[in-house]
C-alpha cells in the first residue's frame, strides 16, 4: 500500500533540505572605522605652514603599548630626544598606541599620516618611517602595505613579516636595520633573515648588528645623528 503524502509536505521537506545545505552570499557593507588617535608632533624652528617651503617628516612608532597616558610615547627615541632639547630639521610625528597587547593599527596610522599631510606643510617626497620593537614591526608592515608613502625606513629590535614573502615588495625602499645580538625578547635572527632576503632581492638595505646588546637599544640607535642625515639623503622620485 502506497503512503500518500500531501503536496505541501513535499514542498516543506524540499525547503528544509535546501536550508540545511547552507547558502553562499556575495554582499557589500560599509564599515565605519572612525577612531581617535593621540599623537605628539614636533614642528621645526621657523616652521610656517603658509610659507612656500615644505618640510620633510619623520613618523616614529614607539615600542610596546598601553601606557597610562601620552607620556608613554616619550619614553625613548625621537620624542625623548626632543624633550631634552634636540632640534630636528623636519616635522616629527609620533603616534601613540594605548593598547597593551595589540599591534599598531595600519589603517589608523595611514589615515593619521594623510591628515597631517593635508593640514601641514609636508614634503611628500621626504616622508620617513622609523620604529622600535613593536613599533618596528608596525613600521615594517606599514612600509610593506604603503611603500609609495615613504622615502626611507629605520627599524630597531623588530619582529619582521615573513621575509621570503615580502622582501620583494619593498626592495626599492632604502632601509637601515638595527638589532642587538643578545636580544632575548625578539631574536636577532628575525632581522638577519629579513636583511638576507632583502639582499637577495638587491634591495637598498644596511644592517648594523649591535654586538652584545639586548632588546632595549632605542637610545643607542636614535641618538645617532647619522641616521637622520642618512634619511635626508633620500627622497621619492
Amino acid at each position: 500500500m502506497m503512503l500518500h503524502i500531501p503536496r505541501f509536505l513535499f514542498v516543506m521537506i524540499f525547503l528544509l533540505t535546501v536550508s540545511l545545505q547552507g547558502q553562499e552570499l556575495h554582499q557589500k557593507v560599509h564599515l565605519d572605522l572612525s577612531m581617535d588617535m593621540e599623537y605628539l608632533m614636533y614642528l621645526p624652528e621657523g616652521y610656517d605652514k603658509d610659507a612656500e617651503e615644505d618640510y620633510p617628516m619623520l613618523v616614529y612608532l614607539h615600542g610596546g603599548g598601553g601606557g597610562e597616558s601620552i607620556e608613554y610615547a616619550r619614553r625613548g627615541g625621537p620624542p625623548s630626544i626632543i624633550k631634552e632639547g634636540k632640534r630636528f630639521p623636519f616635522i616629527v610625528l609620533c603616534p601613540y598606541n594605548p593598547e597593551p597587547k595589540k599591534y599598531w593599527n595600519d589603517y589608523a596610522l595611514i589615515a593619521l599620516i594623510d591628515k597631517i599631510i593635508d593640514t601641514h606643510a609636508v614634503d611628500t617626497t621626504k616622508v620617513y618611517l622609523a620604529g622600535m620593537s613593536r613599533g618596528a614591526y608596525g613600521a615594517w608592515r606599514l612600509a610593506i602595505d604603503y611603500p609609495a608613502y615613504f622615502a626611507a625606513l629605520v627599524v630597531a629590535s623588530g619582529v619582521t613579516p615573513t621575509a621570503y614573502g615580502y622582501a620583494l615588495w619593498i626592495k626599492e625602499l632604502p632601509i637601515w636595520v638595527f638589532h642587538g645580538t643578545e636580544d632575548d625578547a625578539i631574536p636577532f635572527r628575525e632581522s638577519v633573515e629579513m636583511v638576507e632576503a632583502l639582499e637577495r632581492a638587491e634591495a637598498k638595505v644596511r644592517f648594523t648588528p649591535l654586538e652584545g646588546m639586548g632588546h632595549s637599544i632605542r637610545q643607542e640607535v636614535f641618538d645617532r645623528v647619522e641616521i637622520y642625515e642618512w634619511m635626508l639623503t633620500h627622497s621619492k622620485k
